[in-house]
C-alpha cells in the first residue's frame, strides 16, 4: 500500500513538473561522460511527463529523430560535414533512451536499431570514412568501427572495449581524442552487447573476442601490428586485462574502474547492475546471474601480463570499490602504473583529468612520435 501510494504521488509529481528536476544528478554521465549537450538532455528531460519506459523512449526518440531529419537535409545539400556531426548526435540520443531500459523489449530493440543507423550513416559520411569491421570468423555477430587519423603509413591503434550495456557507436572511452594524437581506435562490441545482442550472449570466455579484433587490426595495412594496445572500461576493463594475460601481442592495456574478484563486493551493487547482466547474458534467475558472475575473476591472470599496465580508478565508486585497483596492483608483476582520484566516481565520468592522463600514458606506451623523440634525446 504504501509503496502503490508512493509511485503514485511521484507520477503525480513528474507529470506536474517534467521528470527533469529528479535526473539533474545524471547529467554528467550524459553530457560530460557521452557528450550530449545539455540542451537537448534538458529540454528533454522537461518533456517526460510520466514514468516508465515507454514515456523515456519516446521523448528521446522525437530528439534524436529531429537530428536525423536535420542530417538528411543537409545531406541532400551535398553538405555532409554537417550531416555526419547531426547524424552522430542523434545516434547518441537514440541510445541515451536505449541504455535506461533494461528488459529486452520491442522499444529497446527498435532505439538501438535507430542508433545504429544514424552512427552508420555519420562513419560513411565522415573523412577519412570510419571503417566497419568484423571481428571472428563468418557468420560471427561481433563487429566493430575502426577510427584512422588522416596520415599515411600504418599507426598505432587502441582497441577500445565498452563496459556493461554499452556498446562500439558509444563506448565509454570516445576515439575521438586518441585519433587527435594520431592513434587509431578501434570501438567494438562485446557478445551480448549492442549489434552483437541478437546472435549472442555475455559469458566468462567473451575475453576472447579482444584476440578475434586483434587478428583483424594486424592485418589491416593501415594499422601497426606491434603497436596494438586495450582500453577497457568497467566490465571492459576486466575484459581487456584478461586478455592481455592470454595474449603477448598486447602493447599496453589500461583498466579504467575494472574489477578484480566479483566475491567481495557484487552483492553490495548488484541492485545497480543486475538487470543489465540479465539482459546482456540471457539468464533470467538472480542465483545464475551471480553464479555467472563470480567466474569473472582476475585472481592468477594479472601476474601473467607481461606489458605495461595503467589502472586508473574513482575512489568513490560506488558499483566497484577502488580495492579492486589495489588487488590488481598488488598482482601485477609488470610496469604498473595505479592512479586514484578522490573525488572520482564509477567510470570517472565527473572526472575529465582522467581522461587526459589516459591519452599521456597511452601516447607515451605506443605512439611513433614518442618514440622517435625518445632516441633522438637519447642519440
Amino acid at each position: 500500500m504504501l509503496r502503490r501510494l508512493g509511485a503514485a504521488l511521484s507520477q503525480r509529481v513528474v507529470a506536474a513538473v517534467g521528470l527533469r528536476p529528479f535526473t539533474r544528478e545524471l547529467y554528467h554521465v550524459f553530457i560530460d561522460g557521452w557528450g550530449a549537450s545539455f540542451k537537448d538532455v534538458d529540454r528533454t528531460l522537461r518533456q517526460i511527463r510520466q514514468l516508465g519506459d515507454r514515456p523515456w523512449a519516446q521523448a528521446w526518440e522525437r530528439t534524436g529523430h529531429h537530428y536525423v531529419e536535420l542530417a538528411g537535409r543537409r545531406e541532400a545539400e551535398g553538405r555532409y560535414a554537417s550531416a555526419a556531426g547531426l547524424y552522430k548526435r542523434a545516434s547518441l540520443l537514440f541510445r541515451i533512451g536505449d541504455v535506461a531500459i533494461s528488459a529486452d523489449t520491442s522499444t529497446k530493440r527498435d532505439l538501438y536499431a535507430r542508433c545504429a543507423a544514424a552512427y552508420a550513416r555519420y562513419a560513411e559520411l565522415s573523412e577519412p570514412p570510419i571503417e566497419r569491421l568484423r571481428v571472428g570468423g563468418i557468420g560471427s555477430p561481433l563487429a566493430g568501427y575502426l577510427h584512422r587519423p588522416p596520415r599515411p603509413g600504418p599507426v598505432p591503434c587502441v582497441v577500445v572495449v565498452p563496459g556493461l550495456a554499452s556498446a562500439k557507436e558509444q563506448p565509454d572511452f570516445q576515439p575521438e581524442p586518441l585519433v587527435e594524437r594520431g592513434i587509431a581506435a578501434f570501438a567494438m562490441d562485446l557478445p551480448g552487447h549492442g549489434e552483437a545482442f541478437v546472435g549472442s550472449r555475455l559469458h566468462f570466455s567473451s575475453y576472447r573476442a579482444i584476440s578475434e579484433a586483434i587478428d583483424v587490426l594486424s592485418r589491416h595495412p593501415g594499422i601497426d601490428p606491434d603497436r596494438i594496445a586495450v582500453l577497457g572500461t568497467s566490465l571492459g576493463g576486466t575484459v581487456a586485462l584478461k586478455a592481455a594475460s592470454e595474449d603477448p601481442r598486447i602493447a599496453a592495456v589500461v583498466n579504467v574502474s575494472g574489477f578484480y574478484e566479483p566475491r567481495h563486493w557484487f552483492e553490495a551493487s548488484a541492485r545497480f547492475v543486475e538487470a543489465a547482466l540479465k539482459y546482456v547474458t540471457g539468464i533470467d534467475g538472480s542465483p545464475e546471474v551471480r553464479d555467472l558472475v563470480q567466474q569473472f575473476t582476475l585472481r592468477g591472470s594479472i601476474a601473467q601480463i607481461t606489458c605495461p599496465i595503467l589502472t586508473v580508478h574513482g575512489e568513490r565508486d560506488i558499483i566497484i570499490p577502488v580495492e579492486e585497483a589495489r588487488h590488481i596492483h598488488a598482482e601485477a608483476t609488470a610496469p604498473h602504473t595505479l592512479v586514484i582520484y578522490p573525488g572520482g566516481d564509477h567510470g570517472l565520468l565527473n572526472t575529465p583529468e582522467a581522461g587526459y592522463d589516459v591519452l599521456d600514458w597511452i601516447v607515451q606506451q605506443i605512439s611513433a612520435e614518442q618514440a622517435d623523440r625518445l632516441t633522438t634525446i637519447a642519440g
